[in-house]
Formats: C-alpha cells, sequence, structure tokens
C-alpha cells in the first residue's frame, strides 16, 4: 500500500491486519507531519497490534527505483503480492490562477504517475498472486464541468489515478487481475480532511472505518469476475447487509457532508412521468421517454406521458410521489412539456361530429351534457355564478403582471429558469405596458355582453419543467437537502360544462387530507386559466390572503404551456415558500373535462 501511515490508508491496513495479513506500507513519513500525526514506524505497531505483519518501508512514491526497491523488498519478505493499495495522495483546492505549479506537480506525480508506477511494478506478482486485486483510491468519473472548475489541478489529479484504474481493468482482465476505485459518499473524519473543511463540518463526516470496512469487503470479492468499478462505501456495505450506518456517524443528528465528486447516478431514476395535453406531431410518441433519452439519461431509465389536461404536470407530480409512498419508486422526475406555436391546442380534435361535434365525447357524453361547451364559455359561467364583473377580472390579470414584473425585477424567478443561451433569458409573456386601461378597453372574447377577454385569460405559450422527488431513504444516503415534502394530493371531478370550478373541491379535499385548516396556508398557486377561476376560488376561500396567491403573478402573465404548468406552478411555490421561509404551500388546477389536482407541500 502506497502511504498507510496515517488516516483511512491506515485504516484499511488494519482491517486487513485484523484477519492477520502481511501490509507493506510504502511512505516517506519518518518524522512526524506538523499538522497530521503519524509515521511509517507508529502505523506499524498500530497493525501489528490488531495481529497483522507489517513492513514499514521508507519510499517516496515518486521515484521510479524507491518503488522497484520496495516491491522487491516486500516479495522477499512475503514471497510474493496478492493486493496492490493505491492509497497516496496529495492534494491542495485552489482555482487554476492560484495554483502554484510546484504544487501541481507534486499532485500529478503521487497521485496519477505514483498510482501507475506502483501497479505496474505489482502487476508481474499479482498475476501469480491468490486472488489478486489492485484497490484505488479515488472517485468515480464524472466529467461534469463543475468538479473542474472549482479546483482543476486537483480533480485532474484524481481523476488521472480513475483513469488508470479504469485502464488497468480492461488491461489485466484475462489474468483475473482485478482492478477497481473505491470513494467515500460522505467526507471522512481524518487529520487532513480537518485541516480542508474545519471541525465544525466534521460532525457531519463519518468515521474512516466505513472506508475500510468497504475496502475489506471488495478485497474480499472474486477478482475474476470483481472489475472496472468505481464503489462508493456505503453501496459496498449495503450490498453486503449493512443498514445501521449510524455507527459509523460522528455525531448522528448532524447533516451529513457529501465528498468531493459524489452525485446521484442517472440510472437510479426508477422513471420520469411528463406532462403533455396536446399529444401529435412533435410531441407525440411518448414525449416523456424521448425527452429523458434527449436529455442524456441512460438508456435504462423509463419514461411515459400523461394527460389530465391542465393539470397534466401536476398529476405527474402526483404519480411520481405515490410511487415512492408505494415502495415503487425512490427517485422519480415529474416534468411537463407544452409547445402551443408549434402543436396547437385543440390540433388533437376532430371536429366531424353531427353539425361540427367534437368525436372527441361520443353520443352517449352529449346524451348526459347536451350543455357541453368550450371552456371560455364555461369561464363566462364562472364568472355568472360567482357574480363576478368585469373590473374583478381585469383587476387579476393586472395584478398578475405587476406581481410577475415585481418578480423578475427582484430575481426572485433566477434561480428557477434555465436560460436558452443566445435566444430565451425571461418569461416573454409578461407585459410592462399593461394598464387597467387597457384591459378595460378589450372586447369579449367568448360572449359579446361577456367579461373574459384575451386580457384576462391565460396565454398561449410555449414551456417546459421538472421536478425530482426522491423517498427518504435517497435523502439519507446521498446526503440531500430537499426543498419541500409532499404533504397531501387530491384529484376531484366536477360538472364537465361548468368545467373550472374543480380547484375549490380539491382544494378542501387537500385540507383535509392534511388535517389542516385555509389559514394554515400560508402561500398559494392558483392557476390563472381565466381570472374567473381564481376570483371565484378565492371567494371560497377568505381566510387566504389574497396577497399571497399567485404572489408572482400566474399563468395570465406569464403564460400556460397547458402540460407544463403543473410542474411550473409548483417549482415557483416551493421557491418562493423557501426565500420566505414559509411552512406550508398550496397549489390547484382545473381541467378540461371537469377534474381539477390540488398539492399541499411543507417547507423542509
Amino acid at each position: 500500500m502506497s502511504g498507510g501511515s496515517r488516516g483511512v490508508g491506515l485504516e484499511i491496513a488494519k482491517a486487513l491486519g485484523k484477519d492477520g495479513a502481511n501490509v507493506a506500507i510504502l511512505a516517506k513519513t519518518t518524522e512526524p507531519h506538523p499538522t497530521l500525526p503519524g509515521t511509517i514506524f507508529t502505523a506499524a505497531d498500530e497493525i501489528k497490534q490488531v495481529g497483522g505483519n507489517p513492513l514499514p518501508i521508507v519510499c517516496d512514491i515518486r521515484f521510479e527505483d524507491q518503488v522497484e526497491a520496495a516491491v522487491e523488498e516486500t516479495v522477499s519478505k512475503f514471497g510474493g503480492i496478492d493486493i496492490c493499495i493505491n492509497n497516496a495522495s496529495a492534494i491542495h483546492l485552489t482555482d487554476t490562477v492560484n495554483t502554484p505549479m510546484k504544487r501541481y506537480d507534486l499532485m500529478h506525480n503521487i497521485n496519477v504517475r505514483g498510482t501507475f508506477m506502483l501497479s505496474q511494478k505489482c502487476i508481474p506478482h499479482l498475476i501469480k498472486g491468490d486472488n489478486p486485486h489492485i484497490l484505488t483510491l479515488s472517485p468515480p468519473l464524472d466529467i461534469d464541468r463543475k468538479w473542474f472548475g472549482i479546483t482543476l489541478a486537483y480533480t485532474t489529479a484524481k481523476y488521472g489515478m480513475s483513469l488508470v484504474a479504469h485502464g488497468l481493468a480492461e488491461e489485466l482482465g484475462k489474468h483475473n487481475v482485478a482492478s477497481n476505485c473505491l470513494w467515500p459518499r460522505t467526507s471522512l473524519d481524518t487529520a487532513a480532511v480537518r485541516n480542508v473543511i474545519g471541525a465544525e463540518l466534521v460532525k457531519g463526516s463519518r468515521k474512516p472505518s466505513i472506508y475500510a470496512d468497504a475496502a475489506y469487503a471488495v478485497l474480499k470479492r472474486d477478482s475474476s469476475t470483481c472489475t472496472g468499478n468505481f464503489f462508493l462505501d456505503q453501496d459496498v456495505l449495503e450490498e453486503e447487509g449493512v443498514s445501521d450506518f449510524d455507527q459509523y456517524s460522528i455525531d448522528p443528528e448532524a447533516t451529513l457532508v457529501s465528498d468531493f465528486f459524489v452525485e446521484i447516478d442517472p440510472s437510479c431514476v426508477d422513471d420520469v412521468i411528463a406532462g403533455c395535453v396536446s399529444q401529435l406531431g412533435e410531441q407525440t410518441g411518448n414525449v416523456g421517454r424521448n425527452a429523458a433519452l434527449a436529455a442524456g439519461l441512460p438508456e435504462t431509465v423509463p419514461g411515459t406521458t400523461v394527460d389530465r389536461q391542465c393539470g397534466s404536470s401536476q398529476q405527474a407530480l402526483h404519480f411520481a410521489a405515490q410511487g415512492i409512498i408505494a415502495g415503487s419508486y425512490e427517485v422519480a422526475i415529474a416534468c411537463g412539456v407544452e409547445m402551443m406555436s408549434r402543436v396547437p391546442m385543440g390540433s388533437t380534435f376532430s371536429y366531424e361530429g353531427p353539425e361540427g361535434a367534437s368525436t372527441a365525447f361520443g353520443p352517449k357524453m352529449y346524451d348526459r351534457y347536451p350543455g357541453l361547451v368550450p371552456q371560455g364559455i364555461s369561464a363566462e359561467m364562472m364568472a355568472e355564478k360567482w357574480n363576478l364583473d368585469r373590473n374583478e377580472l381585469d383587476e387579476i390579470s393586472y395584478s398578475s403582471h405587476q406581481r410577475a414584473l415585481n418578480a423578475w425585477e427582484n430575481g426572485y424567478f433566477k434561480k428557477q429558469i434555465l436560460e436558452v443561451p443566445e435566444a430565451l433569458h425571461k418569461d416573454e409573456g409578461v407585459r410592462e405596458e399593461t394598464t387597467k386601461e387597457i384591459l378595460s378597453q378589450l372586447k369579449p372574447a367568448f360572449k359579446p355582453d361577456g367579461v373574459i377577454t384575451a386580457g384576462n385569460s391565460s396565454q398561449i405559450s410555449d414551456g417546459a419543467a421538472a421536478l425530482l422527488l426522491v423517498s427518504e431513504d435517497i435523502l439519507n444516503k446521498f446526503n440531500l437537502e430537499p426543498i419541500a415534502k409532499i404533504r397531501s394530493m387530491a384529484v376531484v371531478g366536477t360538472d364537465p360544462v361548468l368545467m373550472l370550478s374543480g380547484p375549490i373541491p380539491a382544494t378542501r379535499k387537500a385540507l383535509d387530507q392534511a388535517k389542516l385548516k385555509p389559514e394554515d396556508i400560508n402561500l398559494a398557486e392558483i392557476n390563472e386559466a381565466f381570472s374567473s377561476v381564481v376570483g371565484a376560488w378565492r371567494k371560497e376561500f377568505p381566510e387566504i390572503n389574497y396577497e399571497n396567491v399567485n404572489a408572482n403573478g400566474g399563468s395570465i402573465a406569464i403564460g400556460h404551456p397547458l402540460g407544463a404548468t403543473g410542474a411550473r406552478l409548483m417549482t415557483n411555490l416551493i421557491h418562493e415558500m423557501k426565500r420566505n421561509k414559509l411552512k406550508y404551500g398550496l397549489q390547484a388546477i382545473c381541467e378540461g373535462g371537469g377534474t381539477a389536482n390540488a398539492t399541499i407541500v411543507e417547507l423542509v
């Protein structure tokens, strides 16, 4: 083993020593470091105390003659080599400009050159060994730029170790010599780590024994089949049947700190559920699955597309959450899309029935509901039933634009938006020039004497949004910090003629399920399909302050890309809850055909 005089290297050596192993440790630490305790001689004493047979060798892993001599001494002493552990590593966490070339050379010579050279000199002996393994303590390869952009020199040095190990797996497979990498999922409490992250953050670290136990488990596996892997310590131990990880915690109550280079493997996603209403043309053929593959997710990740009209991606959220609650999923993506400029609204409908009626409903539906009308007329019916006049409806529209403008000006949407470079940087529907006077001059859109206009209706828009949902086990495993958790989910059916009143009973149902009262809701997103939908809803729930309803504007200002709206509203809801430290949020959407979804979330 290179290194091994302290830290994780010593812990691994001691784990092997408990089995009576012969352990040669190669390091130049004959004297204690000012801030890092231990020498190869004190390490040898500790290995001997647990039952091992140590061989401390003074060796600078950067120099070929010293490495050759160390390997020869090991073979002479023990008769061969069965395991080579590349542990020696230098660390210097700075950006490119602030990295002295001396530090760069040190990291690459120890980390990459040292790994290559020690492995190279051991190979002739490993080929003749018993269940031979090369284990390199380096991270899984991930070319995401963020790992390079912070500490480029260190990242390339550690990835260099992983590349050597990966190449050796291919090269030595024919000799049944295993080559694997092992990395901690969380930070480990070592003197070196304390120097980097500080004593306070170490509370969120684990004991080095978790790394040692995982290394021991890997080295016991069949070298002819267990090769070419990038292992994480917790995953290895879970495969070995370990479930109690508190035994490794420094402070079981502290939030665990993830180690460098560790993220969720995208193959962990159990399903992608996408909402889309007009599944025609570019949106046909299961756009959810196609989008997942286009985004680069592994082929093993499935995807499906659902249509609950305007609430499609909110229903996708419900399906994803229900799958997790049922135990079928652990990680799921709920998303939605609608490109209404390219696949026009209503393009999936046929109007070849009697007197030009839509064939979507069929004769029995028309027999039961002879008064079926388009949504615009339903919006007029909503206004009439709840006594909403034109001024009130235009006021809701004006407020939507003003609130959206305020949100953009103050940067509230910045963390929610993925810009399209050189094309799109913000929502295009928000109108700074909108005034109450302009709105009042617009003609009714659906009835000559009506109150619903283009100005107080939602906009035809293109858009997409996505949410990541995980189980509590995944939160703990990957040390994730959630924004919110789902308290209740409701879906209701209502009169398909009036059609748009569903958010009212859906809200009541969601509140009942969560055992909450209307006044408990701190923030709400009620989809502004038409201003009469919001106007009716707020008359039914006066306990909820309207200043906290669609606080950053709604679909009238921002737009209503049908299949995406549910996910977009939820994205805004939870971010706004987090920004203002609000406990409970509610979202409700009316849907074509007389259904509605409602969701209550709680800030974590």
